[in-house]
Protein backbone atom coordinates (compact mmCIF):
# COMPACT_ATOMS: atom_id res chain seq x y z
CA UNK A 1 0.00 0.00 0.00
CA UNK A 2 1.24 3.45 -0.93
CA UNK A 3 1.92 5.72 2.08
CA UNK A 4 0.36 9.07 1.13
CA UNK A 5 1.40 10.75 4.37
CA UNK A 6 5.05 10.59 3.32
CA UNK A 7 6.97 13.83 3.73
CA UNK A 8 10.01 14.19 1.49
CA UNK A 9 12.00 16.85 -0.27
CA UNK A 10 10.72 17.74 -3.71
CA UNK A 11 13.47 15.79 -5.48
CA UNK A 12 12.76 12.58 -3.55
CA UNK A 13 9.01 12.74 -4.08
CA UNK A 14 7.74 10.23 -6.64
CA UNK A 15 5.25 10.75 -9.43
CA UNK A 16 3.26 7.80 -8.08
CA UNK A 17 2.78 9.54 -4.72
CA UNK A 18 1.89 12.80 -6.46
CA UNK A 19 -0.69 11.18 -8.74
CA UNK A 20 -2.36 9.10 -6.03
CA UNK A 21 -2.53 12.03 -3.62
CA UNK A 22 -4.14 14.29 -6.22
CA UNK A 23 -6.58 11.55 -7.21
CA UNK A 24 -7.70 10.98 -3.64
CA UNK A 25 -7.55 14.51 -2.25
CA UNK A 26 -8.41 16.86 -5.11
CA UNK A 27 -10.35 14.79 -7.61
CA UNK A 28 -12.98 13.95 -4.98
CA UNK A 29 -13.86 17.64 -4.54
CA UNK A 30 -14.04 18.07 -8.31
CA UNK A 31 -16.35 15.08 -8.74
CA UNK A 32 -18.63 16.12 -5.88
CA UNK A 33 -18.95 19.62 -7.34
CA UNK A 34 -19.76 18.15 -10.77
CA UNK A 35 -22.64 16.21 -9.23
CA UNK A 36 -24.13 18.88 -6.98
CA UNK A 37 -23.70 22.13 -8.93
CA UNK A 38 -26.29 21.30 -11.63
CA UNK A 39 -28.83 20.65 -8.87
CA UNK A 40 -27.93 23.91 -7.15
CA UNK A 41 -28.31 25.85 -10.40
CA UNK A 42 -31.66 24.20 -11.07
CA UNK A 43 -32.93 25.16 -7.60
CA UNK A 44 -31.34 28.62 -7.77
CA UNK A 45 -29.63 28.23 -4.41
CA UNK A 46 -26.90 26.36 -2.56
CA UNK A 47 -23.40 26.58 -1.16
CA UNK A 48 -20.18 24.72 -1.84
CA UNK A 49 -18.00 24.16 1.23
CA UNK A 50 -14.67 22.43 0.66
CA UNK A 51 -12.13 22.12 3.45
CA UNK A 52 -8.51 23.21 3.01
CA UNK A 53 -5.81 24.41 5.41
CA UNK A 54 -3.29 27.20 5.96
CA UNK A 55 -0.51 25.49 3.92
CA UNK A 56 -2.93 25.84 1.00
CA UNK A 57 -2.35 29.59 1.22
CA UNK A 58 1.26 29.96 2.32
CA UNK A 59 3.02 26.65 1.57
CA UNK A 60 5.14 24.51 3.87
CA UNK A 61 8.64 23.06 3.36
CA UNK A 62 8.72 19.40 2.25
CA UNK A 63 4.92 19.23 2.04
CA UNK A 64 4.73 20.04 -1.68
CA UNK A 65 2.02 17.52 -2.52
CA UNK A 66 -0.09 18.42 0.51
CA UNK A 67 0.22 22.14 -0.24
CA UNK A 68 -0.55 21.66 -3.93
CA UNK A 69 -3.74 19.77 -3.23
CA UNK A 70 -4.83 22.36 -0.65
CA UNK A 71 -4.03 25.19 -3.11
CA UNK A 72 -6.05 23.21 -5.67
CA UNK A 73 -9.05 22.92 -3.38
CA UNK A 74 -9.01 26.65 -2.75
CA UNK A 75 -8.68 27.39 -6.47
CA UNK A 76 -11.45 24.99 -7.43
CA UNK A 77 -13.86 26.24 -4.80
CA UNK A 78 -13.34 29.96 -5.44
CA UNK A 79 -13.53 29.67 -9.22
CA UNK A 80 -16.34 27.17 -9.87
CA UNK A 81 -18.87 29.66 -11.23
Amino acid sequence: MLDLSIITSFFKHTEEIWDKTMEINLKEQFLCCKVIIPQMLEKGTGNIINMSSQPGKVGMKDYQTYCARKFGIIGLTTNIL
